[in-house]
């Protein structure tokens, strides 16, 4: 499959995504943002060895990991925080339902995609692209937090909150 495709349901604390926050050492290599109600991990989507996103039972996203160290960022002067077009939770339709007795690397799906991370000269905010740019690409809010790119029902991209 060559898009991930994602639906937009109505916000709720489960589908909300907060950064959080590792002592300093751990946050040149990692920055998280996950929901604050936990709940078992079913399906993980793998971008190119560097992003994994966690979905849970009810193929919402529950978490996700950024594994791209912070001197690797590139800074993008005109970068800004994008004005979302509502708050929502986002489903994963496509995401196979795992019961417990599926082996733990059945529950993955990886995509080889390059990522474009940019930072703000000020390191206020990063932003991860996985996939080109569309016409109809709009931005939702996960949370105040952390933001998602979509264009045609397909997620292409996060931004995350720094301070």
């Amino acid at each position: 499959m060559d898009v991930i495709k994602v639906l937009l349901k109505e916000s709720n604390i489960e589908g909300s995504l907060y950064r959080v926050k590792y002592p300093p050492d751990v946050e040149r290599n990692l920055l998280y943002v996950a929901s604050p109600i936990k709940r078992k991990d079913r399906y993980i989507i793998t971008i190119d060895g560097k992003i994994n996103l966690i979905i849970d039972a009810n193929r919402l996203l529950k978490g996700a990991e950024f594994m791209i160290p912070r001197e690797r960022w590139q800074t993008d002067s005109l970068l800004e925080i994008p004005k979302p077009i509502k708050s929502v939770s986002i489903e994963f339709p496509e995401a196979p339902q795992f019961s417990k007795t599926h082996k733990f690397w059945e529950r993955y799906e990886e995509y080889d995609w390059p990522i474009k991370f940019t930072v703000d000269p000020t390191r206020s905010f990063v932003k991860f692209a996985f996939r080109e740019y569309e016409q109809d690409e709009f931005w939702v809010s996960l949370s105040e937090d952390c933001f998602a790119s979509i264009s045609s029902d397909n997620l292409t991209g996060f931004l995350v909150v720094l301070k």
